[in-house]
Parts: C-alpha cells; sequence; structure tokens
C-alpha cells in the first residue's frame, strides 16, 4: 500500500532528518503512556472509565484475535462504530500487527457498505450490536453472505449469536497467557506502513479511499498540538466530532493518547450534555465544529456551571462568526483555535493562542514551519502577493495516495508534490490564509468572479440568518447570476432587498445575489458539507420550468 507519486526520496529523506518522521508508530506512543501512567485514566465514554494500562492490556489482546482470525499486515478492517471506547481498542490493536484502520461513518447502510466493501477486500467488520434504533449486527452478517472477502463480524456486546465475535469477551479474555511475552513484536508495522484508510464524503461522486502510514498520523499528532496548542498528559480532551473523521479521530483521539491526554467521547452531541462535561470532567480542550459551539454557547449558564479548566477549544470545518469567538472568550474564558486540513492532509494550517479575534474569525491561520503552503493559479505557478489561487499544500502529514486509484492521486498532485485542495484563498503578509471559496463554486458573472464563501461568511452575521449556501444559475447575458439558499431563524424570513441592503458597502455591487430561496435544511454529505451541485441542479430546473 505504499506509493513512490506524493513523496520523493528527497522529500522522505527531509522529513526524517527534520524530526517530523521517526521509526515510532502510533501504538508505541500508547506503550510508552501505559508504562508511565498505567493507572491514569486514558478515555471515558460515558459508559465505562478505561485507563492507559488497560487499553494497552485491551488492544495487545485484541491484536492477538486478530492475528488468529488470520488478519495481519495491510489488511483492512472496516470500524463502523460511535464514538465510544471499543474503537479506540480496535485502531491500536491493528496498529500493532500492521493492518489497517478504516473508519466507516455509522449513517453508512446496506448499499453505502457494499460499495465501500467491493472496493477495500476488507476482511471484517466492527459495529455496535445496535445504536440509535438501528441493528448494525443484523446488517452486518446480511452483508457477511453477500461480500465474498467479508470474513468476520465483530460487535460491542455480550450476546453471542452465530459467529459473530463479542470485543467485549474478547477483551476480558486472557487471550495473551497463550503466547509468551513480546510475542506481538514479531508483527509490528514501519513507520512508512499504512495505519488508516478514510474515505472522502465529496459533494460529487463516489468516495475514494484515502491511505495514511504511521508517520503522517504521528506528525498531526506531535508537533501542532505540543508546539502550538501546548499539549501535555495533563489535558483533558472533550471530543465533539464523530470518530469517522479525522478532527474527532486523529486530532482529537489519537492526538491525547500520543500525548498521554484523557479523552472524553460524547457518542450523540447534545450541547447541555457537552456543557456539562466540561464541568464534571475538568475538560481543558474541547475539539468540534462551529455548530458545536454555537450549541454549547446557548447551552451554557454560568449560574450554574463553574468552568475553572478549560483552556482552549478547538474548531475547523466552517466559518465560525466572530460573535461566536467573542462568546467563548467571554462567557467560557477559554482560547480558540482553528485549523485547516482535509481528509488527504490532516492539517494544513493553524491560528495561534495569541491571535486576535479578527484573524481567528476571519482566516484558517498560517502553516507550521516546515509546512509548505502555496497559492497557485490555474497553470500552477504561485500567485502574486494578495492575489486568489488554489490552497496547495506539501507537508509530512499528507496522504500516501487514493487506495487503488493512481489516477485520481496523480490528478490531485502537482509534479513537485503539492496537493491541490480545490480552496481558493488569500494570504496576507502574515501568512495567514482567508478561504475564499471551492475552486469549483466559483460563479462567473459577466466576466468577473464571485466566491461564495466571501459572501456566505457576511451574512452568516445578519441575525435573521441561520446559515447560508450562495450558487450560480445560468443567465443568458451574463452567464451566471447568483442565488442565496437561506436557512432563516426560527419562525422568521428575509426578503432579497434586506439581504442586498445588508451586503452594501461591504461587498462590490456585482456580487450581490439576485435571488434568494428560503429553505429548511441543506442536502449534505455524510460529513455536513452542503451539496451544490444539488441546489444549483434544483434552481436550474425551475428556471427553465418558467
Amino acid at each position: 500500500m505504499e506509493s513512490s507519486v506524493v513523496f520523493s526520496d528527497e522529500r522522505i529523506a527531509k522529513y526524517y532528518k527534520e524530526g517530523f518522521w521517526s521509526e515510532k508508530t502510533l501504538d508505541d506512543f500508547l506503550d510508552r503512556m501505559a508504562g508511565r501512567y498505567a493507572e491514569k485514566e486514558a478515555l471515558y465514554d460515558q459508559r465505562r472509565r478505561i485507563t492507559f494500562g488497560e487499553l494497552k492490556t485491551i488492544s495487545d489482546r485484541l491484536a492477538l484475535k486478530f492475528l488468529e482470525l488470520g488478519i495481519g499486515k495491510g489488511d483492512i478492517v472496516f470500524i463502523q462504530l460511535p464514538n465510544w471506547v471499543e474503537a479506540v481498542f480496535a485502531y491500536y490493536a491493528l496498529f500493532k500487527i500492521g493492518a489497517v484502520g478504516s473508519p466507516i461513518n455509522p449513517h453508512y447502510r446496506k448499499l453505502d457498505l457494499q460499495y465501500l466493501l467491493g472496493i477495500t477486500e476488507a476482511r471484517a467488520i466492527i459495529v455496535p450490536d445496535h445504536f440509535r434504533g438501528f441493528f448494525y449486527r443484523e446488517l452486518a452478517e446480511d452483508l457477511k453472505l453477500s461480500v465474498s472477502t467479508l470474513r468476520y463480524v465483530l460487535y460491542v456486546g455480550k450476546e453471542t449469536i452465530d459467529d459473530s465475535l463479542s470485543i467485549s469477551e474478547i477483551a476480558e479474555s486472557d487471550i495473551e497467557k497463550r503466547y509468551p511475552d513480546g510475542y506481538l513484536n514479531a508483527f509490528k508495522p514501519k513507520s512508512s506502513d499504512a495505519a488508516e484508510l478514510i474515505f472522502t464524503s465529496g459533494t460529487t461522486g463516489n468516495p475514494k479511499g484515502v491511505l495514511h502510514s504511521h508517520n503522517a498520523l504521528v506528525a498531526s499528532c506531535t508537533f501542532l498540538p505540543q508546539e502550538i496548542m501546548r499539549v501535555t498528559q495533563d489535558d483533558v480532551y472533550l471530543v465533539l466530532g464523530a470518530m469517522s473523521h479525522q478532527m474527532g479521530l486523529v486530532q482529537g483521539v489519537f492526538t491525547a493518547v500520543t500525548n498521554g491526554a484523557k479523552a472524553v467521547l460524547l457518542d450523540v452531541f447534545d450541547g447541555e450534555r457537552a456543557v456539562e462535561l466540561l464541568e464534571t470532567e475538568r475538560i481543558t480542550h474541547a475539539i468540534g465544529v462551529p455548530t458545536h459551539i454555537i450549541e454549547m454557547l446557548k447551552a451554557y449558564d454560568a449560574d450554574k456551571v463553574r468552568l475553572h479548566s478549560l483552556r482552549r477549544f478547538q474548531t475547523a470545518g466552517a466559518s465560525c462568526p466572530v460573535e461566536v469567538i467573542k462568546g467563548l472568550r467571554e462567557k467560557m474564558g477559554c482560547d480558540v483555535i482553528v485549523d485547516y486540513g482535509m481528509s488527504e492532509t490532516n492539517y494544513t494550517t493553524m491560528t495561534r493562542l495569541d491571535d486576535p479575534p479578527e484573524i481567528i474569525c476571519e482566516t484558517v491561520g498560517r502553516p507550521f514551519p516546515g509546512y509548505e503552503v502555496k497559492l497557485l493559479d490555474d497553470n500552477q505557478s504561485e500567485v502574486s502577493q494578495g492575489m486568489i489561487g488554489e490552497i496547495s499544500s506539501r507537508t509530512p502529514e499528507l496522504f500516501m495516495g487514493y487506495f487503488k486509484n493512481l489516477r485520481a492521486t496523480k490528478e490531485i498532485m502537482t509534479n513537485d508534490g503539492f496537493l491541490l485542495s480545490g480552496d481558493l484563498g488569500l494570504q496576507d503578509d502574515y501568512g495567514n490564509i482567508r478561504i475564499v471559496g471551492r475552486k469549483k463554486d466559483v460563479i462567473i458573472r459577466g466576466g468577473e468572479n464571485i466566491y461564495p464563501r466571501e459572501i456566505e461568511d457576511i451574512l452568516l452575521m445578519h441575525p435573521k440568518i441561520l446559515d447560508v449556501a450562495l450558487v450560480g444559475y445560468p443567465d443568458a447575458r451574463l452567464g451566471e447570476r447568483s442565488c442565496a439558499f437561506i436557512i432563516p431563524e426560527p419562525g422568521g424570513t428575509v426578503s432579497l432587498i434586506e439581504i442586498q441592503d445588508f451586503l452594501k458597502g461591504k461587498i462590490a455591487i456585482y456580487k450581490l445575489p439576485e435571488k434568494v430561496k428560503m429553505v429548511d435544511e441543506f442536502p449534505l454529505t455524510v460529513s455536513g458539507k452542503v451539496k451544490k451541485n444539488i441546489l444549483r441542479r434544483k434552481l436550474a430546473e425551475e428556471i427553465e420550468t418558467k
């Protein structure tokens, strides 16, 4: 599963020399922390508390069981679990034997899973017996009958049915007594081996499998968290994002374990419950998307909750309105960090703890030293300062390539090893990048470019607007015009005139939306991205009909 497309020999040597990469794999950090802090809590998911010593013991047992099942180096195992401790057991067990853990969104059902199983030939899948009213084990057993390469179903629960394997029973077994000390060492992977296969959730087309090495994931969990966020073993993480995405899994759980910190997991987000955990678990570092912050601020009551520990709130994935940043700082007394990346890159840029609110709200920060970021034009030449260009990056956290898709890998990479993000941005004199939109979402009106993100960010400050998506629609004279799809505040509405008046003086006249449509919700990908292609198609069909 190694790729020679993304990293040149020169680049590989550079990252090892500069200390971004080493011979250590993610499981090495768990073993080290278990040796230092065996009795210290590592995980809490509202169901059970797990120490570092227990995390190592259980992951060792599960690793031995995987080997007994014939699962080893390079084999793929799907993990379709909520934010439960059993998911963490599984990942570290797979890391120990060189197998590849693949996070699968809990919302995926039969057709999604059949497609992914078909392209990956995954050997096993780990699921809840049931969760939120859905019986995952029944679906997994059904898939095992129809997908020949799927050999094993492991589940969270104790009642044995058919030949399913219970994670809970394996965790409580003494399987290690059948093997000599150090037996797992013979199966230890190299740091350059694949560790994770995560699927993109793009707004068009089938998802692509993103392969990450131990080197890339270790870099994600060490340099930026330690150097910029100053994470230590004294931190307590509140992981609000799902572990089926990099924010919850890598930036949340793996980072906490790697640094000896505790991870508190929330399987179903609830603003009130999240605020309670801030106090009862003495959270120091919360990580989630802006929506999580907004809901927590609504639920927060300073007269009922005493926050003495919260120091940082890390967010990404969408614009964070200035009122939200100020609310966090004023009400909860914590710093805010905004990071930017994608499944293929993990971290690309990040704001700093001492950045002013305008940098945190208007930009996604700047690269870490040793992380290269450029803004490129359509010819892949670097644009001049202050000009809009496609954000591209070359860092030690880049993926190994798309799984079994060399063509797609080459299409997203430049000749000198930079990954093309598809995002358009501006860079200031200090290196901070402001995202103005997606390259494919640019609206060209009479030869002038309109970048939807710029308008959306301003409209999110309108008191009557809860959410907004700007898309283009065809026009015979100008080529395209823009329409604002608006989710209004409950019980409200907003007119085109109100929107235009709110924007006048802030943006150029040609950028003003020329249609507005009120909607109750947006069509979303499983990771929460707006499917603008559906909005565009719907609008174009309406215009054509009229």
